[in-house]
């Protein structure tokens, strides 16, 4: 049989430091079954826990990751009820919520046979919490900030990128920039062809041009819609409102509008998260009374993320103690999640397990 051995410096106070320490060895075999354990105990929970982490991204206590199942490899999302977010998921085709599948769901235009360009338009996730100061929105998605070509499409070289967040409460429209400048897009501006224009929400054509300023990080109350290159779409689709163009609405302040790539690939695409925070003062909302509905879309309109949100004075005042607002506004979860107990236990395992080691 072979032996696992542990090898393990002794401490060698008053010799020599430039003599390299004796080594002794401990034979696993060796050490009582309760000392074995302990060693298994700790290598396992702790390769669990390295295995959980990797390939994962961590927003808002939320993990971000892929898995598989069905058949192919899915978004999954874990530690959304313990983050209290708000939220609404529909990525191609299965979505994990903690340990709930969900789908299928359909995928973005132009359809699963491009899986690709499907994948750059695909609105996954959008995440919603009330902080004292802003309402706080991150948003899943394989769309970059600074766009992409989709040369499968038969676009060329023009360049699809996210679309603007929309809120409406019921009676007005805000528009929340998302969008950069120096996007190419109007190659021939004399075009005619369909999916080489801008157009309105009720199919009328607009000018090549409405998309060339960017609007990050500005916020606007009841401006124009439009999408880019997306012929398809009837008269007033809700896909249709992809962006807005800037300054054709009343400026009424500014969000702060993060992006990063979250290291997660799907069919070869890199999965990326914004977040955007949108003051109350600007929504004329306060964090404990709101309600509202939120979406968004890729420029192009191929797909379509949304979810409504309400919370009263009243709704505040009734949960336990342990679920009252903190002082950023965040609903504090009063049960660790498991992979935070896994982690803990794997910790202290390690260090149980080298004391015991020690003590041999």
């Amino acid at each position: 049989m072979n032996m696992v051995k542990v090898y393990l410096a002794q401490q060698n106070v008053g010799v020599d430091p430039c003599v390299r320490p004796q080594r002794r060895v401990f034979e696993y075999w060796r050490l009582s079954d309760m000392k074995r354990f302990a060693l298994l105990l700790a290598v396992a929970m702790s390769m669990g826990c390295f295995a959980q982490m990797a390939g994962a991204y961590e927003f808002w206590g939320i993990d971000l990751g892929k898995a598989y199942y069905e058949g192919g490899e899915h978004i999954t999302f874990d530690g959304v009820s313990s983050s209290h977010a708000g939220y609404s998921v529909g990525g191609y085709k299965y979505t994990r919520v903690d340990s709930v599948w969900s789908g299928p769901y359909a995928a973005a235009s132009p359809g699963a046979d491009y899986s690709r360009a499907s994948t750059l338009s695909d609105a996954m996730g959008l995440f919603f919490r009330a902080d004292k100061d802003a309402a706080r929105f991150a948003i899943i998605t394989g769309s970059k900030l600074g766009g992409a070509t989709t040369p499968e499409m038969g676009t060329g070289t023009r360049r699809f990128g996210p679309g603007d967040l929309m809120i409406n409460n019921g009676s007005a429209t805000y528009g929340v920039g998302m969008r950069k400048d120096g996007l190419a897009w109007a190659l021939d501006a004399a075009s005619t062809n369909p999916e080489h224009q801008v157009i309105r929400p009720d199919g009328s054509y607009d000018d090549m041009h409405a998309r060339d300023t960017g609007t990050l990080g500005d916020i606007e109350v009841n401006p124009e819609w439009a999408r880019m290159g997306n012929a398809a779409l009837e008269a007033g689709s809700d896909l249709a409102s992809a962006f807005f163009k800037s300054g054709s609405g009343t400026a009424i302040g500014s969000a702060e509008v993060d992006f990063a790539s979250t290291g997660v690939s799907l069919s070869g695409v890199g999965i990326n998260i914004y977040t955007v925070s949108v003051p109350w003062t600007a929504l004329r909302f306060s964090w404990d009374n709101y309600s509202f509905d939120v979406s968004w879309r890729p420029d192009c309109g191929n797909d379509i993320i949304d979810g409504s949100f309400t919370a009263s004075r009243e709704s505040w005042v009734k949960p336990i103690a342990s679920l009252v607002p903190t002082s950023e506004g965040a609903m504090p979860s009063s049960v660790p999640e498991p992979s935070s107990v896994l982690a803990l236990l794997a910790g202290t395992s390690c260090f149980g397990a080298i004391r015991l080691l020690r003590r041999c």
